[in-house]
């Protein structure tokens, strides 16, 4: 978009043209530089969307492989069933990735306190 504006800058105005002419050149030059400047911006904006996804599918697919490994981890159904449901809500909670704007952070946290109460609750029950 530079180098077409600083190539636009050495096409003279004919000493003899009329105003309708100069106006034309002008106009011409502004269009094809609003075009380039929109196409810029309207690139960027699905880059940042692309790497937004990317994000989320990143994070998506170590939660999965998290799951795997507790639910692998887990020694009875109560610990098993508390690590599914929290690993399910982080999983499929709305995690701002920081690419897009007016990104907020969902409202309800991960209820680790939780986990950790049901997980000692099962300990103390097999022992």
């Amino acid at each position: 978009m530079i180098l077409a504006a600083l190539l636009m800058v050495f096409v003279p105005v004919k000493p003899d043209a009329t105003t309708p002419q100069v106006i034309q050149l002008f106009t011409s030059k502004v269009v094809i530089l609003g075009l380039l400047f929109t196409a810029t911006i309207w690139c960027g904006r699905l880059y940042k969307a692309a790497r937004h996804q990317s994000a989320i599918n990143k994070h998506w697919a170590n939660a999965l492989r998290t799951f795997q490994a507790f639910t692998k981890a887990a020694s009875d159904d109560t610990a098993r069933s508390a690590v599914l449901m929290e690993t399910t809500k982080s999983i499929f909670a709305i995690t701002p990735s920081g690419y897009l704007e007016n990104e907020s952070s969902p409202d309800g946290g991960l209820k680790i306190v939780e986990v950790v109460k049901h997980a000692t609750q099962a300990v103390a029950s097999v022992k």
